[in-house]
């Protein structure tokens, strides 16, 4: 009895890790859901959609070094004492700055003509593009020391002020925004709605965390040193989220890469439109749905960050129990929106305002995502158990396939006339069960699959 009881609160202790660390990673495709409702009254929608999708691949591929999954990583595993602490604020602020004068670079100088290039974008949409790729350059660096803050505070088991954070930046970012599309910025400058929420959601989270900090004394908390281990440096930190941040970037490069191969290879100018705005639509909505199970990574490293010897096999298995039941949630949730003609309907054309002429175009590259739960469940599961071990080598041959791949496959699928939003779908799926499958490979060969640590 008394052992029943044990694992059914190391099940809740499991769940309630995960519900903040489900609102951190939920709030990207919340935000790019809201983003694309935010351009539906723009003078021209598809104009508007293409420059937001642009500038969203963009800026999730300059915030890859350090990005908010690394800078959690790096606030759960190596910040151990409040010189640590300090020294990982440091970075990850010196790195926010970095991206910013990258992106301010892209925005205000000729530097940002080869993006226009590589997109094939017209004049009106590099306008805007400029203008919202400027705008939101300091968020990179807020949003970085906010989820860090967040990573320590689940680390020490303080769940309960990271859930309110992540309540209250959710709240703010649908407040905010819907409050923006009632004033003139709905039919001129929407890409400003996106950017003023997203500012107004990180600062006040940022704040609320601070506080939390004051009032539990989490620093106090902290030990000086440990004799035993050495201060955390710049170049530890480095060997630790470089692999990963090569493993992101090639993420982020692969939108990239693909939008840029679709649009040269699409027919006319009506399909190169379409490749862009609603392969990007198809895309971000299937990531919203499944996106929980971008959680199962530090939900991984925080479960296991305090575990001992003879432990470690059983909390590794109530893990792998927790995340199947998680896939199939997800599973549930995707194939009924998939495979339901009036789920499938509310979500494209009642929620996200897709026209109905437009309508058909989405839904069967949007049938494909069906069972890429499996694939994701798999693929973070591995990534955790791989980053607690800080064994992230392999993550550069991850890095490697996957860059090749999306750059093979695209083109592989345009000479068999495949449409453009059906080619991008396969190749995202392809593409990330590679990565899936080294990861698995990797952990079983190793032994870290189950061990004994």
């Amino acid at each position: 009895m008394e052992r029943s009881k044990c694992i059914r609160s190391e099940y809740s202790r499991i769940g309630w890790i995960f519900l903040p660390l489900l609102l951190i990673t939920m709030e990207a495709p919340i935000n790019r859901q809201v983003g694309i409702i935010s351009q539906g009254d723009a003078e021209n929608v598809t104009v508007a959609l293409t420059a937001l999708a642009i500038m969203d691949v963009i800026e999730s591929m300059l915030k890859s070094v350090v990005s908010p999954s690394q800078s959690i990583q790096i606030f759960i595993v190596l910040v151990n004492t409040r010189k640590d602490f300090w020294s990982a604020v440091v970075f990850v602020t010196f790195m926010g700055f970095v991206t910013a004068g990258v992106m301010l670079t892209l925005g205000l100088t000729p530097c940002g003509d080869f993006i226009q290039i590589a997109f094939d974008m017209k004049e009106d949409e590099r306008i805007i593009f400029n203008m919202g790729i400027a705008s939101v350059c300091l968020a990179a660096c807020i949003g970085n020391i906010d989820v860090g803050l967040k990573g320590l505070l689940s680390k020490r088991y303080h769940i309960r002020y990271c859930l309110m954070s992540g309540i209250l930046r959710l709240l703010l970012k649908i407040v905010v925004t819907f409050g923006l599309m009632q004033t003139d910025l709905a039919s001129r400058n929407t890409i400003l709605i996106p950017v003023i929420s997203q500012y107004a959601c990180i600062l006040s989270s940022t704040v609320f965390l601070i506080g939390a900090y004051i009032k539990l004394d989490i620093l106090g908390e902290l030990p000086a040193s440990i004799p035993t281990q050495p201060p955390l440096d710049y170049l530890r930190i480095l060997r630790m989220i470089l692999p990963m941040g090569a493993k992101e970037l090639t993420e982020r490069l692969e939108p990239f890469i693909l939008y840029a191969i679709l649009r040269h290879t699409a027919r006319n100018d009506r399909d190169r439109n379409d490749v862009i705005g609603y392969l990007y639509v198809v895309h971000q909505t299937g990531f919203m749905l499944i996106r929980g199970l971008f959680a199962t990574n530090p939900l991984v490293t925080i479960y296991l960050s305090n575990t001992k010897m003879f432990d470690y096999r059983e909390k590794y298995h109530r893990l792998v129990i927790f995340t199947i039941a998680t896939v199939t949630i997800v599973q549930a949730i995707i194939v009924s929106f998939a495979w339901i003609p009036q789920l499938t309907r509310f979500l494209f054309v009642d929620y996200l305002k897709v026209s109905d002429e437009k309508f058909n175009l989405v839904t069967y590259p949007f049938k494909l995502w069906t069972f890429s739960p499996i694939i994701y469940g798999l693929y973070m599961f591995s990534l955790g158990v791989v980053v607690h071990s800080k064994d992230t080598k392999i993550l550069l041959v991850c890095s490697v396939v996957q860059l090749i791949l999306s750059g093979l496959l695209p083109y592989l699928f345009s000479l068999i006339k495949m449409s453009g939003l059906i080619s991008g779908t396969m190749s995202v799926f392809l593409i990330n069960t590679s990565a899936a499958f080294i990861l698995l490979v990797y952990n079983y060969i190793h032994g870290k699959i189950g061990k004994t640590d």
